[in-house]
């Protein structure tokens, strides 16, 4: 009498070949990002004769005393409002606004009510960053 031995079934891990499946995903994604970066070209840009330069933001402070600054000068309130309406004619400079810790608001809000009438739109106003 023979006796058959029972061979082990041939069978194929599926739980690595996912895994072997997941990792070839992944190195693709990856590859096709490199890709992507390397494609931007280093541009070399077109020069104009009557380009104009970009405006630096305009910096208004305001003192603890509520005295006011314009690009670091000392100016009155109807002088500041006659600047402005001068450079939002001509060109709508972004405006930095700076007040110190202690001030009031009142000067504060009459400047912020001053740049809504002459219809600014592009106000930064600054601020330190809290500790945590």
């Amino acid at each position: 009498m023979k006796l058959r031995r029972k061979r082990p079934g041939l069978s194929v891990p599926v739980d690595a070949m996912a895994d072997l499946a997941f990792l070839l995903l992944v190195f693709i994604m990856l590859v096709s990002i490199l890709e992507r970066t390397k494609q931007n070209p280093t541009l070399e840009y077109p020069s104009a004769d009557n380009a104009s330069p970009v405006n630096a933001p305009l910096e208004i402070a305001i003192n603890p005393n509520g005295g006011i600054f314009l690009d670091g000068e000392r100016a009155s309130f109807e002088e500041l409002e006659s600047s402005l309406g001068k450079l939002y004619r001509t060109s709508q400079p972004p405006v930095m606004l700076l007040a110190d810790q202690k001030t009031a608001f009142a000067p504060v809000k009459k400047v912020l009510a001053l740049l809504q009438k002459l219809e600014y739109r592009r106000l930064n106003l600054a601020v330190k960053r809290a500790a945590e």
